[in-house]
Formats: structure tokens, C-alpha cells, sequence
């Protein structure tokens, strides 16, 4: 199972494209699969009120809040 946690579109299609290219066998006879959520599994991060209690740029915020997410 290979899970591609990320809201980019384009990232996701080339991240698939790159795994089926390698493992076309795996991918063929279900070893391997690919999943991601839908892009509404995530927030707004732009949004989301964040608390800042390491002193973290708001990009480093917003990444650690998609991997918490990615926890649950």
C-alpha cells in the first residue's frame, strides 16, 4: 500500500505515473496499491488558526498539521 498524502494534484499523478512504471507486475496483479485521500480531507491550512509554539515558519506549521493528519 502506498499512500500519497499530499493536496497537489500533479504531484500525486506523477508520484502514480513513477510506481506504475517501475512495478507494472505488482501494480497489475494487486501487490501494490495507491491510494490518496480526496483534497477535501484536508483544511484550508491557510485558514487554520495555528499555534505557534516552536517558533516554526508558517510553512513548517502548516506541513506538520497535514502529517498529524495524516496520523488519525
Amino acid at each position: 500500500m502506498i499512500f500519497i498524502g499530499d493536496i497537489d494534484q500533479t504531484y500525486i499523478e506523477k508520484v502514480g505515473s513513477e510506481v506504475q512504471t517501475k512495478f507494472p507486475d505488482l501494480i497489475k496483479n494487486g501487490t501494490i496499491e495507491i491510494i490518496s485521500p480526496p483534497q477535501n480531507y484536508y483544511p484550508n491550512f491557510d485558514e487554520v488558526e495555528i499555534l505557534n509554539s516552536y517558533g516554526d515558519s508558517s510553512d513548517r506549521i502548516k506541513w506538520r498539521q497535514k502529517q498529524n493528519l495524516g496520523k488519525v
